[in-house]
């Protein structure tokens, strides 16, 4: 179920989208070094938060945990753009 969630929540882009996106794939990758570092302050408190907010789930609710995820994967998401 939560591929699904993933793969809907992912838009198919354009051709003008898509050259775009590779434009800023191959500045990123060609700036690494210094993307990484901006970067991972970030997603270490990301990473941090879901690990905090995750210790407090009830495991026996499936239903808990689809929106759980749901709502993890949304964040992470917006994390990127």
């Amino acid at each position: 179920m939560l591929l699904i969630v993933i793969i809907k929540s992912f838009p198919v882009l354009s051709a003008k989208e898509h050259k775009e996106y590779e434009k800023l794939h191959r500045l990123l990758l060609k700036n690494y070094d210094k993307f990484i570092e901006e970067y991972s302050n970030e997603r270490d408190k990301l990473e941090k938060d879901f690990i905090t907010e995750s210790k407090k789930l009830n495991y026996d609710s499936k239903e808990e945990l689809y929106e759980f995820s749901l709502n993890w994967f949304k964040r992470s998401t917006l994390f990127l753009y």
